[in-house]
């Protein structure tokens, strides 16, 4: 394809929310009644995706489970240690109170004259402070005070409603019991805890059981000698309820002491069968021994045991406290420093059973529900996939079989998609097209001349242009091109689709139609012909009157010997006549011309002067005033100036004819101004105005308000100012007189 004449026409319009537009897909409204979706190609895709989404979906719902499932044995684990560490702190906070009132007895200052007189007045005085005390201690059992010998010599006793005092009869000797033995190696400051066990009584364990702590500390007199040790056998049960109350109805916290014997158990029978004959129950170093060897090697934790998890913590009854004794540091529990109970909670198979069946249910019942759910958005997403298939298919057959070419070129200048009619005309398929540069498909002569208007398509600018082509085979043809640009969201050129329309037809149409059209003109202007015949032949009558008078006087003047002089300025005279009346003629000549439209620049004042000039007589005839009202410079318009003023003369004498009654006012102004890239011709009238009856049906064929008109005037001029691409209007003037505007677009530049 090669380039053989100049582009006709070029329309650039600038960036803008239509050029933006434009370069979008618009949703089609009636492409989906013609498009025909296949049923098995849905089902098939919807199955596919079906067990896609639920593959994924089992995949994701198994994470979760696995996830959620150890998150909920963590926080149940984290809740066995809260509940380990509160019970911890239950039995430190109690065990701070006692030690605290321990030491508060042990250097009672009442103490001191007892120890020095041993009487017994000083002795009942002490006795009643421990009374006193005991009657608001409910969680104490005894409070007593032992000699060196290891005989108590004051015992008050937790009684219902109170305390009582012991006689002295019944006081007991202690000597023996393993809690003397430990004390009897207490310096000053140091405190003694025992394990927790049952209170025996005159060597036999107490019934109904009675669980203990004893405390005790040695007491110095002002030398520095030991005198005895002040005891505080401390009610284990309060201790263990606090225990109980933490570990709900079903024992969750097991507590037991420094051997591994049952304090706490899994169930009542279990508390205390180490000191019990009648039960023949293992231990809790027994029943796990990996689990206690591991527990004794740390403070806290969690350790197995066949099937259980336990998590333990380790608590010292003698660490909360901070003592600053006369000696120092406080001392260790128990003989060898190493006394504790081991606080254990365990989190059984059933607990995470029982959890986890819940979370299980939910999940299934969540993915029975999403499964349900993907399935349909798989129905949907196949149907919608297959629906833009099925229009994608129907969209591409409909652009194939389109009679012009359409493409699109990215910003790169290479075809992305071309239609089956660039095979048709450049003989490409659209495979063989795809990534092709535009510069190579063209070649270079045409590339030259369209390069331009590429730069304009890809500056976002929609490019509009006609041009002729050789196509090889066959004519030269017309060609209307089209650039649309491709605009993202930010308003950036990402290429710009192509239309190249052949518009040979309509062209050859147009050119038949601008003959047609000069021949009505000339049609018309013949038949105007006989409507200034008269004024024609005044026009060319006086020259030739002049031209005769001249010639006449001249002979005369010749034939009496005049001076030559005089006859040279006749014959002057005689020349300018004829002159006169040869531009008469001419521009006769002009008007009634019949040839190719011309088109070129045109200064819309010079036709409207010319056809002024023509009308003179006739406006004198009609004593009728002519007023050009002119305004200069005007932009130029791109006209045939003899339509353009056959226009302006059928426009201005109807003016006359309506104004042409006899009145000395009637008057005709012609008007020309430019504005927004328009130029305005306005023919002005006083007469009667436009029959409101014949309205928009003025310019129509064969219908005229004037007796004995023809009627094809006005529709002719409105036929060349349309192949002008301008507007021919009309209105009425308020106070009488008629108005008719003519509209031209100004050559740009």
């Amino acid at each position: 394809m090669t380039e053989t004449v100049q582009d006709r026409k070029h329309v650039a319009s600038p960036a803008g929310p239509e050029s933006a537009d434009a370069g979008r897909s618009a949703p089609s409204g009636t492409l989906a009644r013609v498009v025909q979706v296949e049923r098995g190609r849905v089902l098939r895709l919807t199955l596919l995706l079906a067990l896609s989404f639920s593959l994924l979906l089992a995949l994701a719902l198994g994470a979760y489970y696995r996830i959620e499932s150890d998150n909920r044995a963590a926080l149940l684990m984290a809740a066995r240690e809260r509940s380990l560490h509160l019970a911890a702190l239950t039995l430190t906070d109690a065990m701070a109170g006692v030690l605290a009132e321990l030491r508060y007895f042990a250097r009672y200052q009442a103490l001191a004259p007892f120890l020095e007189t041993d009487s017994e007045t000083a002795r009942q005085a002490i006795a009643r402070e421990y009374a006193a005390f005991m009657s608001e201690k409910r969680h104490y059992d005894q409070l007593r005070f032992i000699d060196p010998d290891n005989r108590e010599r004051i015992r008050v006793n937790h009684a219902p409603g109170g305390a009582r005092i012991v006689p002295p009869a019944q006081l007991q000797s202690k000597a023996g019991r393993y809690y003397m033995q430990a004390m009897a190696g207490l310096g000053r400051g140091e405190i003694y805890v025992s394990p927790m066990d049952l209170n025996i009584e005159n060597g036999r364990i107490e019934v109904p059981y009675k669980p203990v702590i004893r405390v005790g500390m040695a007491v110095f007199d002002g030398h520095g000698q030991r005198r005895g040790y002040v005891l505080i056998n401390v009610l284990g049960e309060n201790l263990l309820r606090g225990v109980r109350r933490l570990a709900g109805e079903r024992p969750s916290i097991w507590m037991v002491d420094e051997r591994g014997e049952w304090l706490l158990g899994p169930t009542p029978a279990d508390a205390w069968s180490g000191l019990l004959p009648d039960r023949d129950l293992p231990a809790f170093a027994q029943r796990h021994p990996r689990a206690w060897a591991a527990m004794r090697q740390r403070m806290s934790g969690v350790a197995t045991s066949a099937d259980l998890g336990l998590s333990f913590l380790r608590v010292f009854p003698l660490q909360p406290a901070e003592w600053q004794g006369d000696g120092g540091d406080p001392g260790l529990p128990g003989t060898d420093g190493a006394y504790d109970w081991t606080l254990i909670a365990p989190i059984f198979p059933d607990d995470l059973t029982a959890a986890n069946a819940n979370l299980l249910r939910d999940t299934l019942v969540g993915g029975a529900f999403a499964s349900l759910l993907a399935t349909v958005l798989s129905a949907y997403l196949a149907y919608a996939v297959a629906r833009a298939r099925a229009h994608s298919q129907a969209l591409e057959r409909a652009v194939d079989n389109v009679p012009m070419m359409v493409g699109y070129v990215d910003a790169g200048q290479r075809y992305r998609f071309n239609n089956l009619a660039y095979q048709r005309n450049l003989g490409y398929s659209p495979l063989e097209l795809y990534g092709r540069l535009m510069r190579d498909v063209l070649g270079e002569p045409v590339y030259r001349r369209l390069e331009p208007h590429i730069g304009q398509a890809l500056r976002g600018r929609r490019v509009e242009f006609e041009m002729q082509v050789e196509v090889p085979g066959s004519e030269v043809r017309d060609m209307a091109v089209a650039y649309i640009p491709d605009l993202d969201e930010r308003g950036e050129v990402r290429g710009f689709y192509t239309v190249v329309n052949d518009v040979t037809p309509l062209k050859r149409a147009q050119r038949r139609e601008r003959q047609h059209l000069q021949e009505l003109a000339h049609v018309s202007r013949l038949a105007s012909m006989g409507e200034i015949a008269t004024e024609l032949a005044h026009q060319i009558n006086q020259p030739l009157s002049a031209i005769g008078m001249f010639s006449s006087a001249a002979a005369r003047h010749l034939e009496r010997g005049g001076e030559k002089a005089r006859v040279l300025e006749w014959l002057e005279m005689i020349k300018a006549q004829v002159q006169r009346a040869s531009e008469v003629v001419q521009r006769l000549r002009r008007f009634v011309h019949k040839g190719e439209m011309q088109w070129q620049p045109v200064d819309l004042n010079q036709p409207v002067r010319e056809v002024a000039a023509l009308l003179e007589h006739e406006v004198h005839a009609s004593q009728a005033k002519l007023v050009l009202d002119l305004d200069a410079p005007l932009p130029a318009v791109r006209a045939d100036p003899l339509l353009l003023e056959q226009v302006i003369y059928n426009l201005a004498r109807n003016a006359l004819e309506a104004v042409a009654d006899g009145r000395p006012a009637g008057e005709v102004i012609l008007r020309t101004h430019a504005d927004a890239g328009r130029v305005r011709l306005e023919v002005l009238d006083n007469g009667p105005g436009v029959d409101a009856d014949l309205g928009a049906r003025v310019f129509d064929p064969f219908v005229s308000q004037k007796p004995g008109g023809l009627g094809i005037g006005l529709a002719i001029s409105r036929s060349i100012v349309h192949a002008h691409k301008g507007e021919l209007g009309y209105g009425n003037r308020e106070g009488g007189g008629a108005v008719f505007h003519l509209d031209l677009p100004a050559v740009s530049g």
